[in-house]
């Protein structure tokens, strides 16, 4: 029997997920459908808070104070492990998550549609329909994952709640953004086949360590970026250099300056031409067929010789080989045409490069 003055407790609102809805953002959905004066009463009510989905059986805990089965919230799109998330069988580093503000876009919340697991990335900062994703309110406040309601903060007052933002009509070209949206499936897919079999949690750090080579030259370790809105430019710079031909990935300027900067005209790594993104993800992971192939194409352009094996030479400069033959240029170079081995050279400009398994045969004449 009820006290007096003690509130007479109510369940929730039988509210279920939505597809690509993550847990945290029906937290804030239920709060507003509730009508909770805080975002704690979620807690207090139903005794989980957003960070106890990240164990499974409180989502089933979690389906059941709603009144519902476990299997009405395998909607959730969020599984977490130890440093990894996740969303709709995508996984990312939980470092790509933005664990702290949270970001909306106005038009889609305004058409009634429910907040959606890539507006958590770091790599999408833009509505393909709407433009640019917020994450402030329009108090100017930024909006938290302690908020009660999807589109205000915490300090503006209830009835705000019941008009929608109106949706900035400032939508952009980016189809490096699209790209991935069409990976997640959130729109018609945009083939790009040296990406396609890549896994999309490695195709952003890849993209965007591309941009910065372009930005950059050939630096032995990736410059720092600091601001999402940098990172996505530099992405779309790095996808436009791979969706725009063969001659829009010219590495010759890159090689040049490596050259310069090192005094190294025939690397043993030929993707060492290249600096840091030699330590690529997307270069180690499955389904990278294409794009090697494609690099292995460009690099050797930008080289002078042909390029096979991003990670062994098959080729030597013939500065280098004389040096380790012990034989003049000149020698060399006569060696190499009186054994019928001119037309396995590559000249390039004032260079020739010799095949190590010729380079191999002139150090046994060298004994």
């Amino acid at each position: 029997m009820m006290g007096e003055g003690q509130a007479q407790w109510s369940p929730p609102v039988a509210l279920r997920p939505v597809r690509s809805e993550t847990g945290r953002a029906f937290f804030i959905r239920a709060t507003a459908a509730n009508g909770w004066s805080k975002y704690d009463d979620f807690l207090n009510r139903v005794g989980l808070k957003p960070s106890d989905l990240k164990i499974q059986g409180n989502v089933d805990n979690l389906a059941r104070a709603f009144g519902a089965s476990p299997e009405e919230f395998e909607n959730i799109s969020d599984r977490w492990a130890v440093e990894t998330v996740s969303f709709d069988g995508h996984r990312f580093l939980q470092t790509k998550v933005d664990l702290r503000r949270r970001r909306i876009c106005h038009g889609c919340l305004a058409a009634g549609r429910p907040s959606t697991f890539e507006w958590e990335l770091n790599l999408i900062t833009e509505c393909p329909e709407h433009g640019a994703l917020s994450d402030t309110c329009s108090c100017g406040a930024p909006l938290t994952w302690s908020d009660r309601h999807m589109w205000v903060c915490n300090r503006c007052p209830a009835p705000i709640w019941e008009d929608p933002p109106m949706p900035p009509a400032n939508a952009m070209d980016l189809p490096f953004q699209r790209y991935m949206l069409g990976r997640f499936g959130k729109r018609d897919e945009a083939p790009c086949p040296l990406l396609d079999e890549i896994p999309v949690e490695t195709i952003a750090g890849f993209v965007e360590a591309l941009g910065l080579l372009f930005e950059h030259g050939a630096l032995p370790t990736m410059p720092g970026t600091t601001s999402l809105q940098e990172k996505a430019t530099l992405r779309e710079l790095g996808y436009s250099k791979l969706v725009g031909g063969a001659g829009s990935c010219d590495f010759t300027d890159i090689v040049s300056g490596y050259r310069v900067a090192t005094g190294i005209i025939c690397p043993k790594e030929p993707i060492a031409a290249l600096g840091f993104i030699k330590d690529a993800p997307a270069l180690f992971s499955r389904g990278r067929k294409e794009l090697l192939a494609f690099l292995c194409d460009r690099l050797g352009l930008a080289l002078g010789y042909p390029v096979h094996d991003l990670w062994r030479s098959e080729y030597i400069d013939i500065d280098q080989c004389a040096a380790e033959v012990r034989m003049p240029v000149r020698d060399v170079i006569k060696e190499i045409r009186a054994n019928g081995w001119s037309g396995l050279c590559y000249p390039w400009a004032d260079r020739l490069f010799v095949p190590v398994d010729v380079h191999w045969q002139l150090q046994q004449i060298a004994k």
